[in-house]
């Protein structure tokens, strides 16, 4: 049931899920699904849900999550309600297309059309971004 998303995942993809904020029977990733997420896209997953098989996770090189949580057993009483659309996570809506920029501390969703020119006019806190940061593309 959870695979035919992944399937179309290009390189540079974030898997953005919508697990409801479950942690008990919210574990929509496993180790399986993660190592599928990391191949097509290189990169990991934000999940406003739950992940098994942590330590497994842990182990796949490059692999990043930004999780509400983990536990060891599968998911239930969930059903995909859409695909590649508008979607919360907390408080907040992400769209397809949204840039994330992702800490330890936290998750950032800027809009496609914002990201360009924040990059170009935000400076860093107290400085102007250095011009490597500025020519990085996303």
């Amino acid at each position: 049931m959870d695979i035919w998303p992944i399937d179309v995942l290009t390189k540079g993809d974030v898997y953005v899920v919508n697990g409801y904020g479950k942690v008990k029977d919210g574990t929509l990733i496993g180790s399986s699904l993660g190592n599928a997420i990391h191949r097509k896209t290189g990169k990991g997953v934000i999940l406003y849900g739950s992940i098994r098989n942590m330590q497994e996770l842990k182990d796949i090189k490059s692999f990043n999550a930004r999780v509400k949580g983990h536990d060891p057993f599968y998911f239930k009483d969930m059903t995909p309600a859409s695909f590649n659309a508008p979607i919360c996570i907390g408080e907040i809506t992400v769209f397809p297309g949204d840039v994330v920029f992702a800490k330890r501390e936290g998750v950032l969703f800027i809009p496609a059309h914002l990201a360009n020119r924040m990059i170009n006019t935000a400076g860093q806190i107290d400085s102007q971004w250095n011009d490597a940061l500025k020519k990085t593309t996303f």
